[in-house]
């Protein structure tokens, strides 16, 4: 019975949850706990998860400790909740365990007889009647937790892999077929047998993977189903055996009818890492949806880039009479789903077509490698060219992202490499001096510089991933409720690097919540919401990182939050925010968002990264966040922790936070592209007989000054001579070819601390013509020889024409959007006055062949109208819709040509002011909105 807590229901989440409510005046737990108090010690048999056959016996043995004030006589162990798993339901302990001994206690038990996920709670009985068990106040349950192999098919309900022909296919790029095309771009779902990353097969599975684009997704909307009360939902999840790069989050939503916006049941994240097993999710409770028709919805989204995410919903069924759950609770599931953003790897590879590489072992220096500080050891890989090039020894390993630890940059290959062939290949490197855990991502590149690695696009990084052991570094013990020692500061040796630790100066903050200023150090416990300031924080899975540590307890009422705002700080080029973020130990039931925000001067507080979605769940992130936007200015940093939902156990982690600066004389430049464009030789002005090119400004974020390189669009190259710190110039190419790509410094003349950004390949927006540069426009005037005329320029002549090629249609947009158009969907993102509560202003773009009807399909509209822009008919449907505190105010514009209906529809999306700790204005929606009516105003068809 370890403490194990992936991807649980709210259902669940809320049994835990009331088990923490002491009861009312009785004789149990806390009142007995100065006498009687357990501490759970190990499991002697059967671990956690264990499989067995169907109506297998086997013996459950726990090994408990006494640590009250009272020996043991006549105590027995009795079944508290969930699967009894057998007809005992009470067992006698051996007498005379004195306080301070341990003992062991078994029960025959037998495995039920229907597949699926089971879980038993078990307690002490004093001889006087009293229940107690483990715990700080000695109240809480140990458990017995077994699988029971097969599918679950003598009791299926609904089998979501048989229907999925039925199911509505969805992704960004609108509807789809299924089965799909494997690989197609727009997101696609295969039924079958398919392989877990573990070699496992489940019986039957559904394969998804999202639209490929940044954050995709892909969804299946399954017809209305009746649930009766004991119904279950079951599933495993996991990644596909060859998906290495799979990086993904799987929801089950619901939806009562066609108008509701749908709930979150559970959400799971889940990676690729080819040694867990597949997560086999804790069966959902649907008593509370008993009696109703209910359209469930399979959804999984990529966690940044999609390259690679083909991940697996298993045996998915609702359950009938079979199931044994733990104790269920009715009640409404949770609907507040901040959005999770991925780890430090941000940098996106291109993919690679001629240099691929496959991961075979790590020959020294397995994950989890325990080192002492400042150890040097040698780092191997053995890697194969599964490409279709040779590698010469011009290519080289390089530093890519994450801990670099002492190792350097790059390293040159020993030997040719010949298609087929495998290098054991190493590099040095120094254990950080900090205890921790520390992973750092390499990757390989070839002769021309450009990078390649491992995964189905041959664009991801493999890694080293060690621990750092210290005096304070202690492994998980089996305490079930750690008790934080709150001080006055750390003590621990300041985190190298560290320009500003938040740990060590946490009550420079001022720290907040919805209940009023707080004290720092707080009071453990303190309902308004606390802050302490720990030595180190004690992390999912057990372990203590001995970093000084903020542990913060939001205010506790539902959607709670807790912030501290930390005096101003000039933030410098280069500048990065790190901490490791996790719930704390023990602190099952913590569900939380973590959020830096930041403030200047007097403007309103803005968020800079997050909201991050933690769950407990045995898994900690790093956080590494580049703050160079915000360099020259003096900034105040807010840390902010939130509920997600009820506040009750939300102990949030911020472990080692602080600023990192690059030191000492290894600095080096970082040149990176900072601007792309598509524009005429004057971006002003037209001249005739100029043509279209490309423009690219490049920029040194680095620490040193870089010498002469050059700058390469398609074989034509540009030399730079030269960038100072924070220096950008700009250079100009005739001619241009969608999609643009340009390369800085290809021969890697300039040695950099970033290596890896130094690319970029879009799809760009083609502009109008601007004025022409000399001569002004004219006209013939039909007003009296006295009369003056001056021409009224054209207010849209300096915009961009937004197109689509396939479609042959367009629009203008300010030149200041960002945005981009595939086939079938485009979205451009607008500029809007910042200080008010509106979040994104933005036209998205949908493009559907042979729909039935012709509308926006994201929204039910309050007004309806059909109007004619530039000859064009248009449906035009306004609405606003509310969903888990933020808001759509939209305007949509519908046209049929050529049996492809084109959807344009214009969106504010804001927040409720009142969610946010200081309520912003609310925004100015008709000023805001006066740039969508010029825009639709310029649509066309091209041909």
């Amino acid at each position: 019975m370890k403490s194990r807590f992936n991807a649980v229901s709210f259902m669940m989440l809320a049994a835990l949850m009331l088990s923490l409510v002491p009861a009312a005046a009785t004789t149990t737990s806390a009142s007995a706990a100065a006498c009687y108090q357990a501490q759970f010690v190990a499991d002697v048999t059967v671990p956690d998860r264990t499989t067995f056959q169907p109506n297998t016996p086997f013996k459950k043995t726990w090994r408990l400790r006494n640590i009250g004030d009272c020996a043991w006589n006549n105590v027995t162990m009795v079944f508290d909740s969930g699967a009894q798993m057998g007809t005992i339901a009470a067992v006698s302990v051996t007498n005379g365990i004195a306080p301070g001994q341990t003992v062991d206690v078994s029960v025959d038990m037998t495995a039920p007889n229907a597949p699926g996920h089971y879980i038993g709670y078990w307690k002490f009985k004093s001889d006087q009647g009293t229940l107690f068990g483990i715990g700080v106040n000695a109240n809480k349950s140990w458990w017995v937790e077994i699988n029971v192999a097969g599918t679950p098919t003598s009791n299926v309900a609904y089998d979501f892999v048989a229907k999925a022909g039925e199911a509505s296919w969805s992704s960004g790029a609108g509807g789809l077929i299924f089965p799909g095309t494997d690989g197609d771009s727009k997101g696609y779902a295969l039924s079958g047998q398919w392989v877990y990353e573990d070699n496992t097969t489940p019986q039957s599975s559904i394969l998804v993977s999202p639209q490929n684009i940044t954050n995709g997704y892909i969804q299946a909307t399954y017809p209305a189903f009746l649930v009766q009360k004991g119904d279950t939902f079951q599933t495993e999840l996991g990644c596909e055996r060859q998906a290495t790069s799979c990086y993904v989050q799987f929801r089950l939503v619901y939806k009562i009818n066609d108008s509701d916006p749908g709930t979150t049941l559970f959400q799971f994240n889940e990676r690729w890492e080819g040694l867990r097993k597949p997560a086999n999710i804790r069966p959902v409770n649907l008593d509370f949806l008993a009696g109703q028709n209910v359209k469930f919805i399979l959804y999984m989204s990529a966690y940044g880039s999609p390259v690679g995410d083909r991940a697996l919903w298993g045996n998915p069924a609702i359950v009938r009479k079979g199931g044994g759950p733990p104790p269920t609770v009715t009640g409404t599931p949770l609907t507040s789903t901040p959005t999770r953003t991925p780890g430090p790897v941000t940098v996106t590879v291109p993919p690679s077509t001629c240099d691929r590489v496959q991961f075979i072992a790590d020959v020294t220096v397995p994950d989890g490698t325990t080192f002492a500080p400042g150890s040097t050891f040698t780092k191997t890989w053995r890697l194969k060219n599964v490409g279709s090039c040779a590698w010469s020894t011009s290519y080289q390993l390089v530093f890519f992202s994450g801990e670099q630890m002492g190792a350097p940059a790059s390293a040159a290959f020993p030997r040719n490499v010949e298609i087929g062939q495998t290098i054991d290949i190493s590099v040095n490197m120094v254990a950080p001096s900090a205890a921790g855990t520390y992973r750092g991502y390499w990757m390989f590149k070839n002769a021309s510089g450009a990078l390649f690695g491992i995964g189905s696009q041959a664009n991801k990084p493999w890694w080293v991933d060690i621990r750092v052991s210290g005096p304070t570094v202690t492994p998980g013990g089996p305490s079930k409720t750690p008790t934080p020692t709150s001080t006055s500061g750390p003590t621990v040796t300041p985190l190298p690097g560290a320009v500003l630790d938040f740990a060590s100066s946490a009550c420079t903050a001022v720290w907040s919540s919805g209940a009023g200023q707080l004290p720092c150090p707080g009071s453990d416990g303190d309902a308004r919401g606390f802050v302490l300031k720990l030595n180190g924080g004690k992390l999912e899975n057990g372990t203590t990182d001995p970093r000084p540590t903020i542990l913060t307890f939001p205010h506790n009422v539902s959607s709670g939050y807790i912030q501290g705002s930390f005096p101003p700080f000039r933030v410098q080029t280069g500048d990065r925010f790190r901490s490791l973020i996790s719930c704390e130990y023990g602190s099952r039931l913590c569900y939380v968002a973590f959020r830096l925000d930041y403030q200047i001067g007097n403007d309103p507080v803005t968020t800079f990264w997050g909201p991050f979605l933690e769950r407990y769940e045995e898994q900690s992130f790093n956080v590494d966040i580049d703050l160079s936007s915000l360099a020259g200015k003096d900034v105040k940093f807010i840390l902010t922790a939130l509920a997600v939902g009820p506040a009750q156990g939300d102990r949030a982690l911020w472990v080692g936070p602080h600023i990192y600066r690059s030191t000492g004389g290894g600095s080096l430049p970082d040149l990176s592209i900072n601007s792309l464009s598509i524009s005429f030789p004057n971006p002003s002005c037209f001249n005739p007989g100029e043509s279209l090119g490309v423009r690219v400004g490049v920029t040194n974020g680095g620490q040193a000054s870089a010498g002469s390189f050059v700058v390469q669009f398609g074989t034509a190259q540009q030399t730079i001579n030269g960038l100072a710190v924070g220096e950008t110039k700009t250079v100009f190419f005739s001619g241009y070819t969608n999609p643009v790509s340009v390369v800085v410094d290809p021969g890697g003349a300039v040695a950099e601390s970033n290596e890896a950004n130094n690319s970029r390949s879009e799809n760009l927006p083609v502009p109008t013509a601007p004025l022409p540069c000399s001569g002004t426009p004219t006209f013939t005037p039909t007003l009296t020889p006295t009369t003056t005329l001056t021409a009224t320029p054209d207010p849209l002549s300096g915009w961009n024409l937004f197109q689509n090629g396939k479609y042959k249609f367009g629009v203008k947009i300010p030149p200041n959007s960002s945005a981009g158009m595939s086939d079938n969907s485009g979205r451009a993102d607008f500029q809007f006055a910042s200080g008010t509560n509106l979040r994104e202003k933005y036209l998205s773009v949908t493009i559907t062949d042979g729909a039935a009807t012709c509308k926006y399909a994201s929204g039910n509209p309050t007004s309806s109208s059909n109007v004619t822009i530039n000859s064009v008919q248009f449906l035009k449907e306004e609405g606003s819709e509310g969903a888990a505190g933020s808001f759509f105010d939209w305007v949509s514009y519908s046209t049929v040509k050529n049996n492809a209906c084109i959807n344009l529809a214009f969106v504010l999306k804001s927040v409720n002011p009142g969610n946010l700790p200081t309520p912003p204005p609310i925004f100015d929606k008709v000023a805001e909105s006066t740039v969508f009516n010029q825009i639709i105003n310029t649509f066309a068809f091209t041909q």
